[in-house]
């Protein structure tokens, strides 16, 4: 639900992007909160403007960018927006979905209490309640999807409606697992933004298909998964899928889309980046390490080029000098640089876990929108050169 309306096609966001972005609240916010994300939604929206001045229907056009979300961490406000639309437009069904979802009620507003009291103390889950509502909510979707006058918006409504009811259900299984293996969580995270990306396709498909005056070139929809080259690297390629049994979005996506998708990765050597030392703690402003010697990443540095890109699409030289397995890099919202070997480096074959791979010599850091007390000046110390060989030991 935070997504709805930032990019502009429908409702009447906040003009002001900074603000539009105001109720990313959780951790972590600066991911969302930050001046790059705020430029972004600022040309988005006036992107979608300018092709809705020239659309008939000002809404909804299939050549517009919309910006949606898919994780499953929205569980209680997707709720509140499931149950805010049907109760002004099917209060019957918002009886019967708020009948549901009030086994959720009682664990109170932290959903980690719900995994901990089904986990550890046995209570009984929402599981079966959890799937009613969203059955019922499909039922309650289908009415304005059916509705012949402003077909573009209701469709839209509906799509946000089943997206929010599908949240709720990816969210009640990673929180009721939360305490059980981490690959078990991992593996229903990403199987959930698959079908989300599948709901999306399906309804940008309905769109083109009401436009007539759509370009025939654009007859297929476009979207761009953004997210950790963790989660769209293919995990086969990586010692997560070998060794612990996990999956990802990329690896799903290539599994159901073929060659029809495009994966693309990123790697650093050093630079700056904003984290956390671990989960919920305040945003710093981080050095991030010289790569090891060995690594994807020290490779790319040895070429003295400060930013290119490799094509992994063709079997050539290359791919066989680096497929490996040798160790890669991956730094998200924590970044813990005194036990980087052990917390951020894994074994992959890069040339097949991405179709391209994109190499910033020096990454900077996002500027969140609040600082904060611990994001230090610019003038933080870094790490010169390379690590030694033995690094960590040698250090």
């Amino acid at each position: 639900p935070l997504c709805a309306g930032l990019d502009g096609p429908l409702g009447k966001p906040d003009p002001d992007p900074n603000a539009a972005l105001g109720d990313y609240l959780r951790f972590p916010r600066w991911m969302w909160r930050n001046t790059s994300v705020a430029a972004f939604i600022g040309w988005l929206r006036d992107h979608n403007a300018a092709i809705a001045a020239g659309n008939s229907s000002k809404v909804a056009s299939p050549n517009q960018c919309r910006f949606l979300g898919m994780d499953v961490y929205s569980l209680h406000s997707s709720v509140e927006a499931i149950l805010g639309y049907l109760e002004k437009e099917d209060p019957e069904t918002a009886k019967v979905v708020e009948a549901c979802y009030r086994c959720l009620y009682r664990y109170g507003p932290d959903a980690q209490g719900y995994g901990m009291a089904t986990a550890m103390f046995k209570k009984a889950s929402c599981e079966q309640a959890v799937r009613k509502a969203l059955a019922d909510v499909r039922r309650a979707a289908e009415a304005p999807r059916r509705e012949p006058g402003d077909g573009p918006a209701k469709h839209e409504e509906a799509l946000m409606l089943e997206a929010n009811a599908m949240a709720v259900k990816g969210a009640e299984a990673y929180y009721r697992n939360m305490f059980t293996r981490d690959e078990v969580t991992w593996n229903l995270r990403d199987s959930h933004f698959l079908e989300v990306v599948r709901l999306v396709e399906k309804h940008l498909k309905k769109l083109i298909d009401m436009d007539p005056s759509a370009q025939q070139q654009a007859r297929k929809p476009k979207m761009v998964l953004w997210a950790h080259n963790s989660h769209l690297g293919d995990a086969r390629e990586t010692d997560s899928g070998w060794y612990r049994g996990q999956l990802n979005v990329g690896q799903l996506m290539r599994e159901t889309y073929g060659d029809e998708i495009t994966n693309i990765g990123f790697t650093t050597h050093t630079g700056y980046v904003s984290a956390a030392d671990d989960w919920g703690q305040p945003v710093q402003h981080k050095a991030v390490r010289p790569s090891v010697p060995g690594s994807y990443e020290h490779i790319m540095h040895s070429t003295g080029i400060p930013c290119f890109a490799l094509d992994f699409t063709t079997p050539s030289e290359l791919n066989e000098r680096l497929k490996g397995p040798l160790l890669e890099r991956a730094i998200g919202v924590i970044y813990r640089p005194r036990t980087e070997m052990q917390s951020h480096y894994f074994d992959a074959t890069l040339p097949r876990q991405f179709d391209y791979n994109i190499h910033h010599e020096r990454t900077t850091k996002v500027m969140p929108l609040e600082p904060g007390d611990y994001w230090a000046p610019e003038d933080i110390s870094e790490t010169k050169g390379d690590m030694p060989e033995l690094w960590p030991v040698g250090v």
